[in-house]
């Protein structure tokens, strides 16, 4: 008798721990979801929830609250920031103009990226590329 409440508890755990991932696997899943997102920064349908819900074997409702307890900051925020520091790269780099900028990064204009850039650097994206050159 008592070996079986073993069993049963035994066999309880197991189900219990299948569900769930270790740390090293939170932490491996969340360092490639940053990776995608980084890859993808030029594809802004991609980086939508329910597409990397689907990417990642998660639900589209589920992945921010995922990689908020993973890395500590939420997806939109991590995504814009990647946004931001890609944009600082063109404006950098290229002669892309701005609208141009705001749009391969999927933002929907350029004064929404205006807007993100000079709340993120304290300064316009015209202003930044003017202060590099």
């Amino acid at each position: 008798m008592g070996y079986s409440i073993i069993r049963i508890c035994m066999r309880r755990i197991r189900s219990d721990m299948a569900g769930k991932e270790t740390v090293a696997e939170q932490e491996r899943k969340s360092m490639l979801i940053m990776q995608y997102i980084q890859s993808h920064l030029r594809q802004p349908e991609l980086l939508r929830l329910k597409n990397l819900g689907e990417q990642f074997n998660l639900s589209g409702n589920y992945i921010g609250k995922y990689f908020k307890a993973c890395c500590g900051e939420s997806l939109q925020n991590y995504i814009i920031r990647c946004r931001l520091l890609e944009a600082e790269r063109l404006l950098a780099q290229t002669d892309m103009n701005i609208s141009e900028i705001a749009a391969s990064l999927g933002f929907t204009d350029d004064s929404h990226l205006s807007h993100a850039f000079k709340r993120s650097k304290n300064m316009t994206p015209r202003e930044f590329r003017k202060g590099r050159r």
